[in-house]
């Protein structure tokens, strides 16, 4: 059993935030904790702006107690970063082996990923988030997913993906976090786990475009062989629909949520068919119906549609052709959403979850695939790091408090 971490995500709306382990028996996340801190203010765009508002809400996370009595005290958190601006890169480097017998150790895998580290980044404003393994070669044409550990070899050969952020968009997140206290031991990018998570738990497809709806804006992945390969986004989600309601209605925008939550898309039709809210437009007491509730929804989401069109046009000359829309995102928990999307969309929509007890909601599915993705060792860049950290997990009077070596 992996030991207990916590993962922190910063949305555009709340923050994310999950404690568990993996089962290593199971392959399967167990939960611990979980919540949702909403965000005073959404953050607009791809980059916090309002640092503040982050950090006071984070103040909130580090000292926790369950209503069953656990106590929980976040000293350190892998953070999931936005995929905004990520740019991936392929490399192949071949280190030889040090052992005198030619057995490979992990100072050759740690010396071939070093290789990979030092190269410099087409753009001098981004920062090395991750090398992830594609694939070790070894002597013989033997090919090896994970690190080949003591097989023999003279040399070892690595081919990898790179993935990088604008080192802007890195700090700012890292900043929030850390101004709390809060060690950020391991840095996910959120498509990236995802993928990893989903091809883990043996996911129908290796070929498909991954799509975050979140509530401000719609990230959109290229996956291919279960690996990202790209990503863009466009700024438009669930908060904007709120944000034409209370335009349209004249109404707060807690009543807007409250009609959403309420009915959602209905296109029932019914003989009886009373007033959903009553306003004032230009001074008038207006009486507003289902049918014009339905024609706004109905509108934001084509709209969300052709969004996501000219995203994955733009995300890659092939993404339009890939034809499978894996989608998840807390803009699809309104009835009648998820299947007018189906509907209507030119693609094949499969909607993905966590799948994990007591966290269903696929608003948390970036959460569940970083702590997944990072519980395992990879060879990865993130894996390279020997820092001790310390967490406290206590019950009652009881404290518990665990050391970790990390690889």
């Amino acid at each position: 059993m992996s030991k207990e971490q916590a993962v922190i995500e910063i949305r555009n709306s709340a923050i994310k935030l999950l404690v568990g382990y993996l089962n290593d028996n199971e392959g399967k996340v167990n939960l611990l904790y979980n919540e949702t801190i909403p965000l005073e203010e959404d953050i607009l765009g791809a980059y916090i702006t309002s640092k503040e508002n982050v950090i006071k809400e984070l103040s909130k996370i580090i000292h926790l107690k369950t209503n069953d009595g656990l106590k929980i005290n976040i000293n350190e958190a892998t953070i999931v970063y936005p995929s905004f601006g990520l740019n991936v890169y392929s490399s192949t480097k071949t280190t030889n082996t040090v052992d005198p017998n030619s057995t490979i150790c992990q100072i050759d895998i740690d010396n071939v990923l070093s290789l990979i580290k030092k190269e410099r980044l087409p753009n001098p404003n981004d920062k090395l988030v991750e090398i992830l393994p594609l694939k070790f070669y070894i002597d013989g044409g033997r090919t090896y997913e994970y690190p080949p550990i003591n097989e023999v070899s003279s040399s070892v050969q690595l081919s990898a993906n790179v993935y990088a952020l604008p080192k802007n968009l890195t700090s700012s997140y890292e900043d929030c976090i850390m101004m709390n206290g809060i060690n950020c031991s391991k840095k996910v990018i959120a498509p990236v786990g995802v993928s990893y998570y989903l091809d883990k738990q043996k996911y129908k497809y290796k070929k498909y475009i991954l799509v975050d709806f979140n509530t401000r804006i719609t990230t959109c992945s290229l996956v291919g062989a279960s690996k990202v390969y790209g990503s863009s986004y466009f700024e438009l989600g669930i908060n904007h629909l709120v944000d034409t309601i209370v335009d349209e209605f004249k109404i707060s925008e807690d009543e807007a949520l409250k009609l959403i939550n309420l009915y959602g898309l209905d296109l029932r039709t019914t003989t009886y068919d009373p007033f959903i809210v009553e306003t004032y437009i230009e001074g008038m007491k207006v009486k507003i119906r289902k049918e014009q509730l339905n024609t706004l929804i109905i509108n934001f989401l084509k709209k969300w549609l052709e969004g996501l069109k000219i995203c994955l046009s733009s995300l890659n000359p092939s993404a339009l052709s890939v034809g499978i829309i894996s989608l998840y995102g807390e803009s699809l928990d309104f009835k009648g959403f998820k299947e007018f999307i189906k509907d209507n969309c030119e693609f094949n929509v499969d909607f993905v979850s966590p799948n994990v007890v007591g966290c269903e909601d696929s608003s948390f599915m970036n959460c569940v695939a970083a702590l997944y993705y990072s519980s395992f060792y990879k060879g990865s860049c993130n894996d390279m790091k020997f820092d001790k950290k310390v967490n406290k997990v206590s019950r009652g009077n009881e404290e518990y408090s665990e050391i970790k070596d990390e690889l």
